[in-house]
């Protein structure tokens, strides 16, 4: 932990003495000098080698001295100059999540730093040892030099010399190479207990005594099955080959000395600045320097990585878009900057990291002196992601090959089995079993016979008989007389057909994509008959199940509620817009400012370019009443407004995820000089947000009424900030967004202290059509035995609606919906035993023990009564429901008890259960449906 070291200070107690006053003096500009930063690649020393001690020594208790004293100088620094100083001890320990094997490094250090101290005291006690002493002392520091190897790789922006000790980008998924084909391909076939049994079999015949048979006969099939599935192997790694040659051949442009040029992917190292164009395909992770779009965002597919087909922007950092915008896009093609990131990792999302405009300095490999800009995710553009609505990109090249976040999550290719094969090789084993009985059986009863009547059949004698193994002669050939129970035509007989069905896959003209022209492609042989064994499909709703074109249906301002009708461009919405309603034009304006929507102008045509097609249609719906998104340059934005143009600056965007469930933007008005904050999200995430004197109810009326057309709903706030407010809270903000560990914990925290005490505006309702022939689909699955379910993170209305349009659930009156709700693992387990409890009331489900029970296809109106008095209001705080009318015994051993969501203790969770009971009996002719809240079910 400290700042530097008597290596690197330069020679003697002199240099150290000067560096610690230097790091004492300037805690903000403290050298980088003692922290040795490397890739998991290369050995990077400070100044790129090993430090010598060129003098003398000063007197060891002086150099303790200061090295405790710069020791307690980084124990009291502020968690600011933590950011600004970058302190690769204190920052790896505390994050302790790039290393998994830290804590056991760290115990070796403990023991290198005693067995210093120990060293050292020797030296006080015996000055003729100094010598020694100090060569031994050199060697510590040098040790502790190594220690730091791998914490930290730092990037030197075409500098090809510095980043030499980096891996190249060949990309490589084959599974086997010339030399390990062969025994691999041995060693995976004879993992199977059926091609083991052949090979013992075989081995059993090439004795003469045992079968009059050629062993060729055995032998011969034995080769051609394993022949077949090597050459079945074979052509699967061959095309895995193949798609390997074809990513590392491709060409892309890569600025090299100042000038662009066309290379290879392979031959792409740590520290190119590449060039990508719209629909290109990333062949490394690399961090944006700038693109085309004059305000940084840049957008990116990355269905190859996560699945999910919606664009996500990336943005250029401040100080280089300023700089670009300043002197050109030389600034980006010929950077010369360091970038400061972690090792390698499969933490797909996550990238703390810094990075300096500036180079390092002549000859050493250490990031700059000066304050870095602080990175994170959405300056990294993975590897094998699309570019998407964007001309241009350029980007710095931080991981590559294999090391890339899409490379360190892939592992290496495994050996897939189908379920046939795994059922024939247990079927295997139980054969043989039966097998080894019949012949410990039938042998010792051929042996009875062949010894008992050895004198009356002499012609049958045996010249083994005089051995020692002539009693295993019998049992022996038993056993291969009765191998024809594994046929061994078998396995040849599925790998062929393996190779078949491929093959009717690859050329099934219902499988044709016209859109795309793509056939379907199989990559792997060996399991294509696992598609017969299906018996769940998990689908994700949005883009899969609907086409992902949102269209703008309805919405609410207050209590006032807008029919779709009445959000035509000549509705009531829209003249009360133009009459100058507050409420409206409020309502307008965080639909167009609360985004990331950016207004472009291609081939005449006005275009909106944004990660999610919900942003679009919001912004499109305000335009049509009178609220234009007209411009978007960085930070600055331009409204019209009824013709009246409008200018704001954002200053702070708090962005949306899957986690946070709202996006929030805080804007300036340009003439007013007045902050807003406005906000978007999920009912529940807002609501709870208000302030105190906001009454949600009628909203949520509108609301629950749009969510039951299927419609997908989100929640308006806004509310005034000071600028003292605003001042005090961006400077903790500026502190989180540079931290190294924990970066968004710490954007949560702060995050939530500005989200708060908002005033409601409304909601809005936008509809996402389904696929084409997408309720026969799941009918044809369903008929064929599958079960289908569809996960989606809307609302539980907006969710039946959409599963009862998609024939997912059968909008029947012979049908019954069972609501399984709860927050934690006890309370959903709590509420499916109810129900299967019910269920045996109403012999549906056999109770154990009992035979199958009766299955009545209709329920009568008095069981449709009882199903649906079942449930009550509990446990309020989490919105979970139990069934009452049941008694449940709940196993408590199966239940995560490291739940944070749990209801507590067992003896809290029987006396709320028997407190319910008792209110139930009392209110049995008053029962009230199952309350549904904003939680998701």
């Amino acid at each position: 932990k400290r700042a530097t070291t008597p290596a690197a200070a330069g020679g003697g107690g002199g240099g150290a003495a000067a560096a610690a006053a230097t790091a004492h003096k300037s805690p903000s500009s403290a050298s980088l000098t003692g922290n040795t930063y490397s890739s998991s690649s290369s050995d990077l020393r400070v100044g790129g080698q090993k430090k010598k001690k060129r003098g003398g020594r000063k007197k060891l208790k002086q150099q303790q001295q200061q090295q405790q004293t710069i020791e307690e100088h980084h124990r009291g620094r502020s968690d600011t100059d933590d950011i600004v100083d970058v302190k690769v001890d204190s920052e790896y320990e505390s994050s302790g999540s790039e290393d998994d094997g830290y804590r056991h490094h760290q115990q070796q250090q403990q023991q290198r730093r005693k067995k210093n101290r120990a060293t050292r005291e020797n030296v006080n006690n015996s000055s003729n040892n100094s010598k020694n002493n100090n060569n031994n002392d050199e060697e510590d520091d040098e040790e502790e030099l190594d220690e730091h190897a791998g914490k930290y790789r730092v990037v030197h922006g075409g500098d090809p010399k510095k980043n030499s000790g980096f891996k190249d980008n060949r990309v490589k998924n084959t599974k086997y190479t010339a030399l390990n084909f062969v025994p691999k391909q041995l060693s995976e076939q004879f993992s199977l207990h059926m091609n083991r049994y052949f090979l013992l079999i075989a081995c059993l015949q090439l004795i003469s005594i045992l079968t009059p048979v050629n062993p060729i006969t055995t032998w011969g099939p034995l080769l051609v099955i394993f022949s077949i599935t090597a050459v079945k192997e074979w052509m699967d790694d061959r095309a895995r080959g193949q798609e390997d040659r074809k990513a590392n051949e491709a060409m892309f442009d890569v600025s090299r000395n100042g000038a662009m040029m066309k290379i290879m992917s392979q031959d792409i190292r740590v520290g190119d600045i590449l060039r990508l164009e719209e629909g290109g395909q990333f062949p490394c992770d690399v961090v944006l320097l700038g693109s085309s779009s004059p305000d940084g965002v840049v957008y990116i597919q990355t269905a190859n990585l996560d699945g999910e087909t919606d664009f996500k922007p990336r943005y250029v950092v401040k100080p280089l878009l300023e700089a670009t915008k300043e002197k050109g896009e030389d600034v980006v093609s010929n950077f010369r900057g360091v970038v400061l990131c972690a090792p390698p990792n499969a933490s797909v999302y996550k990238f703390d990291s810094r990075m300096w405009l500036e180079p390092s300095p002549r000859g050493s490999l250490e990031p700059p002196t000066s304050d870095p800009i602080p990175l994170s995710g959405e300056q990294l553009i993975q590897q094998t992601t699309t570019l998407q609505n964007t001309d241009y990109v350029y980007g710095l090249a931080v991981y590559t090959g294999m090391e890339t976040k899409y490379g360190m999550n892939r592992g290496e290719t495994p050996t897939k089995y189908t379920k046939v094969d795994k059922f024939i090789n247990m079927i295997a084993i139980i054969i043989f079993i039966f097998q080894l009985v019949l012949v410990v059986v039938f042998g010792a009863i051929g042996n009875a016979l062949r010894f008992g009547d050895e004198e009356s059949m002499w012609y049958l004698a045996d010249p083994s008989d005089s051995e020692w193994y002539h009693k295993l002669v019998i049992p022996l050939r038993f056993l291969l007389l009765n191998s024809t129970m594994i046929p061994i035509s078998l396995k040849v007989t599925l790998d062929l057909c393996k190779i078949l069905y491929a093959k009717f896959i690859h050329v099934d003209v219902e499988l044709f994509d016209p859109v795309s022209g793509e056939r379907a492609y199989p990559k792997n042989t060996s399991i294509s008959e696992d598609l017969g064994q299906t018996q769940y499909i998990l689908s994700d709703k949005t883009g899969t199940l609907t086409q992902n074109t949102m269209e703008f249906s309805q919405c609410s301002v207050g209590d006032r509620s807008y029919s779709q009708n009445d959000c035509r461009e000549d509705g009531p919405l829209a003249r009360a817009i133009k009459n100058g309603s507050k409420a409206e034009i409020d309502m307008m304006r965080n639909f167009a400012l609360n985004n990331s929507v950016v207004p472009t102008v291609k081939n005449g045509m006005r275009q909106f370019r944004a990660a999610s097609p919900d942003e679009v249609a919001l912004v499109k719906a305000a335009e049509r009443f009178g609220v234009s998104l007209h411009k978007r340059d960085g930070p600055r934005v331009t409204l019209k407004i009824n013709g009246k143009v409008e200018k704001w600056r954002s200053h702070a965007v708090l962005e949306f995820s899957s986690t946070r469930k709202r996006m929030s933007v805080v804007v300036e008005n340009e003439e007013t000089k007045e902050l807003r904050l406005f906000i978007k999200g999920a009912d529940d995430k807002i609501i709870e947000r208000l302030a105190k004197s906001e009454d949600p109810k009628p909203m949520m009326v509108h609301l629950e009424a749009a969510a039951s057309l299927g419609l997908r709903t989100l929640v308006y706030a806004q509310r005034p900030l000071s600028r003292k407010e605003f001042d005090s809270w961006s400077g903790e903000l500026k502190e989180a967004q540079a931290a190294m560990e924990d970066r968004q914990g710490q954007l949560a925290r702060v995050y939530k202290l500005l989200e708060k005490n908002f005033v409601l505006q409304g909601s809005s309702a936008i509809e996402d059509k389904l696929q084409d022939q997408v309720p026969e689909t799941i009918q044809l699955l369903r008929d064929a035995g599958i079960k289908f379910w569809m996960l989606t993170g809307d609302k539980y209305s907006t969710a039946l609606q959409i599963a009862t349009s998609c024939n997912l659930k059968a909008n029947s009156r012979n049908s019954h919906l069972f609501s399984i709700e709860g927050t934690s693992k006890r309370a959903v387990k709590r509420s499916i035993a109810g129900h299967l409890q019910s269920l045996r009331e109403l012999k549906f489900v056999p109770k154990d023990g009992e035979e199958d029970a009766e299955q009545p296809t209709i329920l009568s109106p008095r069981q449709r009564r009882h199903l649906t008095r079942n449930g009550d209001e509990d446990d309020e705080s989490h919105g979970s429901v139990r069934l009452h009318q049941v008694s449940v015994d709940i196993n408590d051993g199966d239940s995560d008890s490291s739940d944070s969501d749990a209801d507590g203790d067992d003896e809290n969770e029987r006396k709320r259960s028997t407190r319910n009971k008792k209110k139930n009996k009392k209110n049995k002719k008053k029962r009230k449906q199952p309350r549904r809240n904003g939680h998701t079910n």
